[in-house]
C-alpha cells in the first residue's frame, strides 16, 4: 500500500472495525509511555515488540459480522430516500 500512494497527491488511510481501532489506540498510548522512558520498541499488528524480543499483547474482542455491518437509523433513512430506477 505504501508504494501505491507515492504517485497520488493524497493519502488513503486504513479503515478498521471499531474494536481493532480501539486496540490500536490503546497500544499507541502504551507506546507513548515507553517512548517517554526511552524504551526501544515498535508496534507490530496488535502487539508491542521490545528490543529483546518480548511482546506485550492486549486482549481484544474479535468483531462480529453484525458489529461490522450494522447500520444506524440515520443511514437507513438516507437509503430509503434514494430513488431507484428499474
Amino acid at each position: 500500500m505504501k508504494d501505491q500512494g507515492r504517485d497520488l497527491p493524497f493519502y488513503i488511510s486504513h479503515q478498521n472495525p471499531a474494536p481493532v481501532a480501539e486496540n490500536r489506540r490503546k497500544l499507541q498510548e502504551i507506546s507513548y509511555m515507553y517512548r517517554k522512558e526511552n524504551v526501544k520498541h515498535r508496534i507490530v499488528g496488535d502487539k508491542i515488540v521490545f528490543e529483546n524480543g518480548t511482546t506485550l499483547k492486549e486482549k481484544v474482542a474479535v468483531p462480529s459480522a453484525e458489529d461490522i455491518l450494522s447500520i444506524d437509523t440515520k443511514e437507513l433513512e438516507k437509503l430509503e430516500k434514494l430513488h431507484t430506477v428499474t
